[in-house]
């Protein structure tokens, strides 16, 4: 599917142009002279339906007739001037589109996000940033980022980052490993962008340990603790059991959060069906335990999140999962490498060619002839140590002072290379102390 903006032909033009393309279907907005015109092309593999229409916008509803995955999807090619914009912010807001459903704003927005984008011209863009940014926060919209160049669009010493897609949460949700690229541009001052909503995710099929916070609310957790963490071991044994046993029983006892929610759903659907025909107390009796229940998953779903999310300026409470959900989306695409500048300027996208140019990059880096560094310390001054500062530092540490240290730490902000996070010893602390506080003695 495809979406081309300003083509400064229109009539009989156009309609020469769309036939002898390799698209199966067509629709619109004709061009007022050489000024706007968009036109939306796609292939039989998907349908669109067409929902709304301006002079600025196509909306309407994709589907692919190979998976029957529907999303909305909204072409845009906004106005240079700003008082049409904020005319075309306020007519997509009151688009409205079902917010279940995946929705993503795509085009040429012709305003930048944040001055970063930005490279020359002039301070004014500031102001203009946080219309698209109001925009963007009323209608539950998130940047999709890229790859590729930095700027979709040039003209003498001024580039700016104007064509961009935006998705909503359930966007991130249905397709989690969609990527947006900045093209090659031939013969515009617009670079084309690509969205694509599938690509190969093969570097994430060996995914790392990863403790959660939700382990600590079920009532067996203590006891999987109790039985493989043993006091005369190291850390570091007692760390490799526990992420070996800890896999098995998140798979056998704990289980999968977003299944036990769905099957609870259903569960609870199905009794509320059954008590519109006929009331029995038994029926009543277990739909109360299911409630009960679906509160107690709806709390482990939250706190989940609210890990992924590592957002601490916002408390768990009230359902603050969609939140958490979103950030994590946010999070997770910021962190992931979809392609990387080759020495040569070139760009390296596939998955086996990106495994192979990181490990070529830090061989080289870890291989390479040390260099020496000479710095004269003669001429400093080093403040010297009184004799109680050197007893201080010369006594044997405590296992308060290793308390304090490990309960005075972020509980999930960035874990360690382990997959462990400070919380797991922080409520787990009378289990592992005598294991942390060793390990720090011998380390002293």
């Amino acid at each position: 599917m495809v979406g081309l903006f300003e083509p400064h032909v229109s009539g009989m033009l156009t309609d020469d142009f769309i036939w002898r393309s390799d698209f199966d279907c067509s629709h619109r907005v004709e061009a007022n002279g050489f000024s706007g015109g968009l036109w939306i092309l796609w292939k039989s593999t998907v349908t669109f339906q067409v929902l709304a229409v301006s002079n600025l916008f196509v909306h309407g509803i994709c589907t692919s007739t190979q998976d029957c995955k529907s999303f909305y999807v909204t072409f845009v090619y906004a106005s240079p001037h700003a008082s049409s914009r904020r005319r075309l912010w306020g007519d997509l807001r009151a688009l409205e589109p079902d917010m279940g459903w995946p929705w993503v704003v795509r085009g040429d927005l012709n305003v930048i996000g944040s001055v970063t984008e930005m490279q020359g011209g002039s301070s004014k863009w500031i102001g203009i940033c946080k219309s698209l940014c109001d925009f963007m926060l009323e209608s539950g919209l998130i940047d999709m980022g890229f790859s590729g160049p930095r700027f979709t669009w040039s003209r003498g010493t001024l580039s700016q980052r104007l064509d961009m897609c935006l998705g909503n949460n359930a966007w991130f949700s249905a397709f989690v490993n969609s990527a947006v690229t900045h093209l090659s541009k031939f013969d515009s001052d617009h670079r084309p962008i690509l969205l694509e909503t599938r690509i190969d995710d093969n570097l994430w099929v060996n995914r790392p340990f990863r403790y959660l916070s939700a382990w600590n609310e079920h009532p067996d957790f203590k006891s999987l603790l109790a039985g493989v963490w043993i006091d005369e071991r190291s850390i570091h044994e007692n760390l490799l059991n526990f992420q070996l046993k800890s896999k098995e029983w998140n798979r056998e006892v704990f289980g999968h959060i977003g299944r036990r929610k769905s099957l609870l759903l259903a569960r609870l659907q199905g009794i509320e069906i059954a008590l519109e025909n006929s009331q029995k107390q038994f029926l009543e009796n277990l739909e109360l335990d299911l409630k009960k229940e679906l509160s107690e998953v709806l709390n482990l779903e939250e706190s989940l999140w609210h890990q992924k999310a590592r957002t601490q300026w916002i408390e768990k409470g009230d359902r603050n999962t969609v939140f958490f959900h979103a950030a994590t989306m946010v999070r997770c695409r910021r962190n992931r490498i979809s392609g990387l500048r080759l020495p040569n300027g070139g760009w390296c996208q596939d998955s086996n060619g990106l495994k192979q140019h990181v490990v070529s990059f830090f061989k080289k880096l870890f291989t390479s002839e040390p260099r020496q560094l000479c710095w004269d310390w003669r001429g400093s001054d080093f403040k010297q140590f009184n004799q109680s500062e050197l007893r201080s530092l010369l006594r044997e540490v405590t296992m308060e002072e290793v308390r304090e240290i490990v309960f005075s730490m972020a509980p999930l902000k960035a874990l360690g290379p382990d997959g462990i996070h400070v919380e797991f010893y922080q409520k787990n602390w009378d289990r592992v102390r005598n294991s942390v506080f060793h390990f720090v003695k011998e380390f002293f």
